[in-house]
């Protein structure tokens, strides 16, 4: 697993600081704990990255009803995604980020941006129309299960211990 915000492997640490592997062992002196990974340290920006994800996420629905009450949900996807898209641009051109990518990373970005950004996320505005942006929100908030379940009946992809817990905890939260 690589950590997002300083792009090395994320490693958990004990409460004495040493790592920790994946969580298991007993904990250090400073936390207390003596189950199996439980006094890990999480890195504050990490906790408040993911906050922060899901605040903007949830709240886009409410604004993307409004939006599409008084204009095309189409052009408003398509502006928005100009602004983002030149403020991600902006943002990986300070960090230093490389231009360069493979036909294939290429190939894979224009399928994801298709994908996502235009038939998600554009029948998605399509149909704020005429939904309820807190039913948008569930119906969306549905889609890795949707995806787990695919995944499994035309793959044989099985989910492991830590997948099926994360599904649990989306599912736990769509309810």
């Amino acid at each position: 697993m690589r950590d997002l915000v300083g792009g090395g492997p994320l490693r958990l640490r004990d409460g004495g600081g040493a790592p920790c592997g994946a969580g298991l062992g007993r904990c250090g002196p400073v936390s207390g704990c003596t189950g199996a990974g439980l006094g890990a340290v999480v890195d504050i920006r990490a906790i408040v990255m993911g906050l922060s994800f899901a605040l903007m996420w949830s709240s886009a629905f409410t604004a993307a009803r409004v939006i599409v009450q008084d204009a095309p949900p189409l052009l408003s996807l398509s502006a928005r995604f100009l602004l983002s898209g030149l403020l991600g641009i902006a943002i990986a051109r300070a960090l230093g980020q490389s231009w360069r990518l493979s036909r294939v990373q290429w190939r894979a970005t224009i399928v994801f941006g298709l994908l996502q950004n235009g038939a998600y996320l554009g029948l998605n505005f399509i149909a704020m129309q005429r939904v309820e942006a807190s039913i948008a929100a569930i119906i969306a908030s549905t889609l890795p299960l949707f995806v787990a379940l695919a995944c499994w009946l035309w793959r044989g992809e099985r989910i492991g211990a830590m997948g099926a817990a994360g599904l649990f905890a989306g599912f736990a939260g769509v309810m």
